[in-house]
């Protein structure tokens, strides 16, 4: 069994004349796509096996249809690691130690580069196993359909598994269970999620993996591009409106710019945060931090993974003494001027949407806030002196 071993790697401020990766926050990059990034890490850092419930997911709500005699579910997918064993939702309900018994349709990735599909019927599973389909480290589209008689798989819009027992599939209606979560115990990344009410065709599905331009397309239940709204929730671009909740899970983005067709680790074109360079770095590199204040949430796994020998370290260095890597979001707020009990006191609102986006997961509490570098204490039942 793999054992993950986390290191946490010293941040050295000193000046750098020659690196392997940089990354620089001052670049002006244009945002050209969004995705979901999915791990065993709580925003909190807290590290999850998947034995049990994991934190990151996407929550579809709870009057999400369930799915009925013909369906398609769909999705841009991307995995890091085919080896692990556990059940790796892409789209579906929720289903521990596999068992299937009631379990709405579903893509469910395993070990071995294997995709898993089917529903549940009156309480016993219709599974069926496509070894060998995809492939790590590479974005794949991946779409199941079902039209009442057989269940069909595609990559890449690609037909690769079909159902071959008419007995056990044919004329089947799968339980009343909603889909429920996009990404549940999913390790990697998830964009353009979509849910129908009918079998797309091959031809259908080849020419929409990337984007769906017609959202009045018959059928369409929902649409998820992980695009957010300014509460930070995934918006469903269908007509129904059926926007989700994010749990801990992060939505990245896409740059590129006039000069850089995207971000690449070069002086010319720098990524933008810590984590890019993290996802790209191999042992014996080093990521030069350009001078400026990162906000950055990175968590990465495997990185000089080997639970028998010590391989070549990723080395971060800061460029100087004003490169700060300190989990701080920068917030612009008005303050405004009222009376509270004869006191003459100042208040601001926080955005917490503008928050969550600047954090890139969801934030619903604050646990500290700074004013100019100093930190104000909360309020208090009992007044006392704020020591900065």
């Amino acid at each position: 069994m793999k054992k993950l071993f986390i290191f946490i790697l010293p941040i050295y401020f000193t000046n750098v004349f020659s690196q392997n990766i940089v990354v620089d926050n001052s670049i002006q990059y244009n945002v050209t796509n969004q995705y979901a990034k999915f791990d065993r890490y709580s925003k909190h850092g807290g590290f999850s096996n998947y034995k049990y419930e994991n934190k990151d997911r996407i929550s579809l709500p709870e009057n999400f249809p369930a799915l009925g005699s013909t369906f398609t579910l769909e999705a841009m997918t991307f995995t890091a690691d085919t080896s692990m064993g556990q059940h790796q939702k892409v789209v579906g309900s929720e289903n521990w130690k596999g068992d299937y018994a009631q379990t709405s349709p579903n893509v469910t990735f395993l070990n071995k580069n294997a995709i898993y599909y089917g529903f549940s019927t009156n309480g016993n599973d219709r599974m069926r196993l496509a070894t060998n389909v995809r492939t790590p480290n590479t974005w794949h589209h991946v779409a199941f359909t079902y039209d009442g008689d057989k269940g069909r798989l595609y990559v890449d819009g690609v037909h690769v598994d079909s159902t071959n027992n008419p007995s056990k599939w044919s004329g089947k209606i799968p339980d009343a269970t909603s889909v429920g979560f996009i990404g549940s115990r999913f390790n990697g990344n998830l964009d353009e999620v979509r849910v129908w009410s009918v079998a797309r065709t091959e031809a259908q599905i080849k020419a929409n993996m990337n984007s769906l331009s017609d959202i009045s397309a018959t059928g369409l239940v929902a649409y998820y591009t992980m695009d957010t709204d300014n509460n930070f929730k995934i918006i469903d671009r269908s007509t129904n409106e059926h926007h989700a909740s994010i749990d801990h899970a992060e939505i990245m983005q896409d740059y590129s710019s006039d000069s850089c067709s995207e971000p690449d680790g070069s002086a010319n074109c720098p990524f933008p945060d810590l984590l890019s360079a993290l996802e790209t770095a191999q042992g014996g590199q080093t990521i030069l931090m350009k001078e400026g204040r990162y906000s950055d949430l990175a968590f990465a796994e495997y990185i000089n993974h080997s639970p028998y020998t010590e391989k070549s370290k990723i080395r971060i260095l800061g460029e100087n003494d004003k490169t700060l890597i300190d989990g701080t979001i920068n917030v612009k707020a008005t303050w405004e001027h009222y009376n509270l009990n004869g006191h003459s006191v100042y208040k601001a609102v926080l955005d917490m949407g503008e928050i969550s986006k600047k954090a890139k997961t969801f934030i619903d509490t604050i646990y500290g806030v700074f004013v100019d570098d100093r930190y104000m204490i909360p309020a208090m039942p009992t007044n006392f002196k704020n020591p900065t």
